[in-house]
């Protein structure tokens, strides 16, 4: 494993290939040296200069403002905020600098506080973190102490006390789990032992017990995968070990069987993911071997067509998506080529436009976010530079702060970047949708992409 002060090289590939490890020794440097993609990581693009003056206008009209809020106990990256039932938010696993994390911590957004939570059996980082229909929080994979874990734990918010789970088949990290309509949790692709993984698998709570799914056709790992309207998967990019991957498989849980669903015009790893209102899914950013992107691409399954989007202002890998309660998309932070990123930008999907970027109080990279009951979006941790971060900030979208509806909440994939659009749904149902995403592979990066 690559790895250095018990850093994950994978999560700092992606992110740190593109400076070539700021934190790795010098060994560590030449083994991703040796791993890494050929090409050249001076990555990529100021903002984008040239823009109508209604473009300018529109960006101006959708900037998102972000706020301090009290910092975790620890320093973490790699970590999972999953948003629980109540509202609050649990924090689970990850690396600060030195050492695997089991301790947990909850937010609570009535005192933008965070409380200790009883710790994980086993330390980890690059996991998923899945919230079941129950309200249990499934924990499982990862990387901990040099080994590639297949445990599984559950948190139980309403005891503060977590439980052993089956383990999967093959340990993996840079996967992807996604909670099906079914209530099982399909896991799809990473790397483990033996390389990248194209197995899939599936966790049934109600019996605790896996089984194997259809395997994907193309291997990968640092994907996304998304949820869609109709109960199918889509997963799409990542890294195969040589390069960038374009290919995209739909998961069908009535045949336990993938086919395929066309290719990215701009092969990735590391984008920013949603699914907007529509149903429609937005790929945003993410990296390739020549550096950061700022590329937009939609997938719409019922004509399982990709089409390209107006692109970011500015090309950024390892950001977190959310999507907001009117239907627009925020993007935060993340990694250019040369920085940490302390910028935000909105997407409206109705003008496909971009809002110009906006200051967060904190650059930061391998990040987790998670939406509140109250529409605003929770960003903690992460890295800026060399450093761990332990703080934690909001952004306040117009569309929360103007009464769109107690519990109007964009929902996440668990700090992994996907994210659902509202529309419409209540807020009790939207609450319930925040489980229904994949755990992407953001936090996932290992191998050191």
């Amino acid at each position: 494993m690559l790895r250095k002060d018990g850093v994950d090289a994978q999560n700092v590939r992606r992110s740190r290939d593109m400076r070539l490890e700021r934190v790795e020794d010098r060994a560590m440097r030449a083994m991703l040296r040796a791993w890494a993609v050929v090409g050249s990581f001076a990555l990529v693009a100021p903002p984008e200069g040239c823009r109508t003056s209604q473009e300018s206008e529109a960006r101006s009209e959708l900037t998102v403002p972000w706020m301090a809020v009290g910092s975790m106990s620890k320093p973490r990256t790699l970590h999972r905020a999953t948003a629980l039932t109540d509202g609050r938010v649990l924090v689970t696993g990850g690396h600060d600098g030195q050492s695997f994390l089991a301790s947990v911590e909850v937010f609570d957004p009535a005192s933008s506080t965070f409380v200790a939570a009883a710790p994980m059996k086993l330390p980890r980082d690059n996991h998923a973190a899945v919230r079941l229909a129950s309200g249990r929080v499934l924990v499982v994979g990862g990387y901990s102490n040099g080994k590639y874990v297949a445990d599984a734990e559950l948190y139980d918010p309403s005891s503060d006390a977590w439980s052993a789970a089956a383990p999967m088949a093959s340990p993996r990290l840079g996967f992807t789990a996604t909670l099906l309509g079914s209530g099982r949790v399909l896991v799809a692709g990473g790397y483990g032992d033996n390389g990248l993984v194209a197995s899939a698998e599936l966790y049934d709570p109600s019996v605790d017990a896996w089984s194997l799914a259809g395997s994907l056709s193309t291997l990968r790992d640092q994907h996304v995968a998304v949820p869609l309207p109709d109960g199918r998967v889509l997963v799409t990019g990542g890294f195969d070990g040589s390069g960038a991957v374009a290919e995209s498989e739909i998961y069908d849980p009535a045949t336990n069987a993938w086919s395929g669903a066309g290719a990215l015009s701009d092969a990735r790893w590391l984008p920013a993911v949603a699914l907007l209102s529509d149903g429609v899914v937005l790929v945003a950013g993410g990296r390739d071997a020549t550096g950061a992107l700022s590329s937009v691409e939609t997938f719409d399954p019922v004509t399982r067509a990709w089409s390209k989007k107006a692109a970011l202002a500015v090309a950024r890998a390892d950001a977190t998506a959310t999507s907001l309660p009117d239907g627009e998309v925020l993007v935060a932070g993340g990694f250019d080529g040369a920085r940490d990123l302390a910028t935000s930008e909105v997407f409206d999907p109705a003008s496909d436009r971009w809002a110009a970027p906006t200051a967060m109080v904190a650059a930061r990279h391998a990040h987790a976010s998670a939406p509140l009951p109250s529409g605003r979006v929770l960003v903690l941790g992460g890295i800026a530079g060399t450093e761990y971060l332990a703080t934690a900030e909001i952004a306040s979208p117009a569309s929360s702060a103007g009464g769109s509806g107690a519990g109007g909440s964009g929902v996440s994939e668990e700090g992994c970047g996907c994210r659902i659009g509202r529309g419409s749904t209540s807020s009790s149902t939207w609450a319930a949708l925040s489980l229904v995403v994949a755990c992407c592979a953001f936090g996932a990066r290992r191998r050191g992409r």
